[in-house]
């Protein structure tokens, strides 16, 4: 089996009439906010993603997005904390407005004092950053070996 996270289908935004880039999963959270959709969001190529001012409404649409993600892993799974990491996190404004929406998706629900007065903890930004992709893969790579020398 193939678990992909990406390819959650969160919420829509009201009034998002983005179509998605995927064909096979275009409601993704990978088809409606990855860089690609980010560029065509913002009509521009994915090189000047960089250079897109942090007042572009395009950051509210992927912080809601990434809040609806933090939101249904918080009633799924209910995690100590919640790790966010990747290129699109190297954007600073995006962590506090992802925190903020999320906290507004949940509503008070869940009423424990990590989601209710910690969120700063309790959403954080990985310290691999960028290179969290390769990072979990080196580990996986590295317990399927251990796995595979040990037998199982």
């Amino acid at each position: 089996m193939h678990m992909e996270g990406g390819h959650y289908n969160p919420r829509r935004k009201a009034g998002d009439d983005y179509p998605g880039w995927s064909d096979v999963h275009p409601d993704s959270l990978e088809s409606m906010i990855s860089s690609r959709a980010i560029a065509e969001r913002a009509k521009v190529d994915i090189s000047e993603l960089k250079d897109l001012a942090d007042d572009n409404p395009v950051w509210e649409t992927i912080a809601y997005y990434m809040a609806e993600m933090c939101a249904t892993i918080t009633y799924l799974i209910s995690p100590h904390v919640i790790v966010l990491g990747g290129g699109i996190m190297n954007r600073e404004i995006l962590l506090p407005m992802i925190r903020e929406k999320t906290t507004e998706i949940l509503n008070g629900y869940v009423n424990v004092p990590r989601v209710t007065e910690e969120m700063d903890q309790y959403i954080c930004r990985s310290v691999f950053s960028s290179n969290s992709g390769i990072v979990g893969a080196l580990s996986l790579g590295s317990l399927a070996l251990e796995e595979a020398r040990d037998g199982n």
